[in-house]
């Protein structure tokens, strides 16, 4: 039975079922608490008349002045509708003034007896009038007994029943603005499932042209848009069989298109193939005929290695023994034919001298020359720390009256060849030392210092240092920016130092100014080979 009922008339009973539950719930709420909240306020109202009527009393008790305070105690009656009665005690219990007319109701001056340290008490009632609240306040702190007041209960049920009638006015008005706002939310809710519930009977009966209108933007309005797009979806797949065989045609025809086209693409690539063969054995050809250049230049290269290893071998032997025939006779005359030569002979023969010494070192650095080019490299880690402190030992045994300041840092390594090294390390300390010679104190330092990004090694001194503007000079062999006279040396030390550098893929650079020092930089590649 209830399958039957819409789900319209389902959300109508439920909203005014819960609107008469909250209803109910809020009204016994406000009966219980009304009840007590207005009975404290009776109390508190009825204590309050009883200290305002006791403070009045104390003057009349005093003078015996009893008509006096009958009319006070009758303004309270005629003014207070809530005070049933009033009337004052002794200590002893006796009646002094009283609102009851003729006749007092003896058991009431002892219903309520209030001790003398109490400052009020408050006694429940239950007489043929209802419900009382006796309260009883002392006079002068008891010491002229007690003033007792009554207090109707009866006003706070009238209360509570005309405040419950005017509850219940307003629940019936907010039931029925609820059950208007039921309705319409009902019918807000329930149009669009009946729009959409038509449109899937529709569809479902086969009209696949059926769709929903709905314009809410809600989960309605979704699942009706994703229900017009499934129907859209679904007319579109759905096809006739001449349609089906419209499209196999096609279909077929397409397939004999490619096939063509697939058949006539193989050929292009058999072509394509048989070219690349042709190119691959042209390639083999040239790469044999490379593989015979390259054998014949190196052998080549291994015919001017022998002969240039032959020009070393005549420059160190045959050079070297006129050399030694003229240092020879120069010693002789110098030693037996002095004294028969003047001034101006001397002199020349030691120029001679002199310049045989040049020749051999020249000699000697042509050779360093060509043994740095040919030589084979081995990489090892190498302390060029160590091998600066050891050649700053020999210096300073060669000239110990110098005053040489060294900065050697330590902990400075590098991978390479380790004789190549020592070669490097030994040409950029002694040209420190040599063109450091005319500082009183000389400065000679080696650290390590940043170079974009990378480390670089570093020599520097204080001493005469060189123009900027031949930096460039400085490598080539036998290129001097000093005259020999001034600084002893042939001009080839940092040619040997550059060819060793660039056999280790590192960089050498240098800066300096004259008469402030110069400063020599390098670096070392980590895959440097021989």
């Amino acid at each position: 039975m209830s399958r039957h009922i819409s789900l319209r008339a389902r959300f109508l009973c439920c909203s005014i079922g819960l609107l008469l539950l909250l209803g109910a719930a809020f009204l016994c709420l406000v009966k219980t608490s009304l009840a007590g909240n207005l009975a404290v306020e009776l109390q508190k109202r009825g204590v309050s008349i009883a200290r305002h009527l006791a403070n009045g009393a104390a003057n009349p008790i005093l003078t015996e002045n009893m008509v006096e305070l009958k009319l006070l105690m009758d303004d309270v009656l005629e003014t207070e509708s809530n005070v049933i009665y009033a009337f004052a005690a002794g200590r002893s219990k006796e009646i002094i003034a009283h609102t009851f007319g003729e006749k007092f109701p003896v058991g009431l001056v002892t219903a309520n007896t209030p001790e003398l340290n109490e400052p009020y008490r408050i006694q429940p009632l239950q007489t043929e009038r209802g419900a009382i609240y006796d309260i009883a306040v002392p006079i002068l702190k008891g010491e002229l007994g007690f003033i007792h007041v009554g207090i109707s209960g009866a006003s706070i049920q009238e209360e509570i029943a005309n405040i419950i009638g005017i509850t219940i006015w307003i629940i019936i008005g907010m039931l029925l603005v609820g059950s208007m706002l039921a309705a319409f939310l009902a019918t807000a809710i329930t149009r669009p499932l009946a729009v959409l519930t038509q449109g899937v009977e529709a569809v479902g009966a086969g009209d696949l042209g059926q769709r929903i209108h709905l314009t809410c933007r809600n989960e309605l309005g979704t699942l009706a848009e994703s229900f017009n797009q499934m129907a859209e979806n679904l007319q579109q797949t759905t096809v006739s069989r001449n349609c089906v065989e419209l499209l196999n045609k096609s279909l077929e025809s397409t397939v004999q298109q490619r096939t063509g086209a697939l058949l006539a693409a193989n050929e292009s690539l058999k072509e394509e193939i048989t070219r690349r063969k042709g190119v691959e054995a042209e390639l083999q050809r040239f790469t044999e005929e490379l593989e015979e250049r390259v054998k014949e230049r190196t052998a080549q290269f291994e015919i001017s290695n022998r002969e240039l290893e032959a020009f070393s071998y005549s420059v160190s032997h045959d050079l070297r023994a006129p050399l030694r025939h003229i240092n020879a006779f120069s010693s002789i005359l110098r030693e037996e034919y002095a004294h028969q030569l003047d001034a101006g002979g001397l002199n020349y023969l030691q120029r001679i001298c002199s310049a045989s010494a040049q020749m051999g070192l020249l000699i000697d650095d042509l050779l360093d020359l060509s043994r740095v080019t040919r030589s084979e490299m081995v990489l090892e880690p190498v302390d060029l720390s160590r091998i600066a402190m050891n050649f700053v030992v020999g210096l300073q045994e060669i000239a110990p009256e110098r005053k040489v300041s060294f900065l050697i840092d330590d902990g400075l390594c590098a991978k390479g060849d380790p004789g190549m090294l020592r070669i490097v390390m030994q040409n950029l300390l002694e040209n420190a030392w040599k063109y450091s010679a005319r500082q009183e104190e000389a400065v000679i330092e080696f650290a390590c210092v940043e170079n974009n990004g990378a480390m670089a090694f570093m020599v520097r001194d204080n001493g005469v240092g060189f123009d900027m503007a031949y930096v460039d000079k400085i490598y080539g062999a036998f290129n001097r920016l000093v005259r020999s006279d001034e600084f002893a040396g042939t001009g080839v030390g940092l040619a040997i130092v550059k060819r060793i550098i660039d056999r280790h893929l590192g960089r050498l650079w240098a800066y300096g100014e004259p008469e402030n020092g110069a400063a020599f930089y390098f670096t070392l590649g980590a895959g440097a080979s021989g």
